[in-house]
């Protein structure tokens, strides 16, 4: 497996390939794998064969997905980060459906005329005025026929006073009827003003109740948005976290293999120096042991070097 101190060396062997600081975060092995990748990208791009780089591209990205959850786009540069089943939805807007309808009626509620009532452009009062008139004319009529028959077939004042009565009787009937007339419109016009308002109250009603479910997919957007920002920094540390964790534990195991390495030098210079400390203490004994025989034997002093080296070769 690659170390902590193989991985600066990949980045030093190839500074002069762009490798992005999240691709530096992975670990050695993957890193290598996205250079490896990076350098194929490079030598399609060179040849102009667009099928190798984005072959070259998927295979860095496959990498970049499986170590670290993201994928660095189209050449590498960028950080789109994946998440394994939960995608973050677009910020939802608000608009009303009925603000427009719901001006136009204010509008109307605002500029809504005075009552007032023209009874020569009533529509109802019309028909009532023709049909009145109709059986004012009838009656009439019948008044003067029934006096003519009285008289003989003679037309007299008293029968045409009576053919006037009986016409300006549905005449009055007509002029009864207008007070009817008034308060119907005015009923129509104040039903119409409160229909308005009624209209008015269920759009407000219904704006409300979408503005409530769009606050309620805000603050779900909020919330998701706020556990993939903590994912997120979860990763990121994670991520850090391994990375720090390798480094120090690279380092350790370097300096305790320095350490350990130092102090097997060291032990064996001491080694060494003990022996060779020991050899010549043995050695001075050998000659001491050697000059007191050689002066047992001849029996004077000093003694020459010969005579020494000539019992140490014989004795050892």
């Amino acid at each position: 497996m690659a170390t902590y101190f193989d991985k600066k060396k990949i980045l030093e062997d190839n500074k002069d390939l762009y490798i992005s600081d999240h691709d530096k975060t992975l670990d050695a092995n993957s890193l290598m794998g996205i250079i490896e990748a990076k350098k194929s990208y490079e030598s399609a791009k060179k040849a102009g064969n667009t099928a190798a780089m984005e072959s070259a591209n998927k295979r860095a990205n496959s990498i970049r997905m499986s170590a670290g959850s993201y994928d660095g786009g189209t050449d590498g540069s960028e950080f789109n980060k994946s998440y394994a089943s939960f995608s973050l939805n677009s910020k939802p807007t608000y608009k009303s459906s009925y603000d427009s309808e719901r001006r136009k009626i204010i509008n109307k509620i605002s500029n809504y005329e005075d009552f007032s009532y023209d009874l020569e452009s009533d529509p109802v009062f019309k028909i009532y005025r023709e049909l009145y008139s109709k059986l004012g004319d009838d009656a009439y009529e019948r008044a003067l026929a029934k006096g003519a028959l009285r008289t003989g077939g003679t037309q007299n004042s008293s029968a045409q006073a009576v053919a006037m009565q009986a016409k300006s009787n549905y005449n009055s009937s007509l002029m009864e009827l207008i007070p009817e007339l008034y308060e119907s419109a005015y009923k129509k016009y104040s039903d119409e003003y409160e229909k308005l308002y009624k209209l008015l109250g269920v759009m407000e009603k219904e704006d409300r109740t979408q503005y409530d479910r769009y606050r309620d997919s805000l603050k779900d957007y909020e919330s998701d948005r706020e556990f993939f920002y903590n994912r997120e920094k979860d990763i990121s540390n994670l991520i850090a976290d391994r990375y720090e964790f390798e480094t120090n534990a690279e380092a350790d195991r370097y300096e305790f293999d320095q350490n350990l390495a130092y102090k097997r030098e060291r032990d064996n210079k001491d080694d060494a120096y003990r022996n060779s400390k020991l050899a010549s203490d043995i050695y001075s004994d050998k000659v001491s042991s050697a000059i007191n025989l050689a002066k047992a034997i001849y029996g004077k002093v000093p003694i020459s070097r010969y005579a020494v080296e000539s019992i140490l070769n014989s004795l050892y």
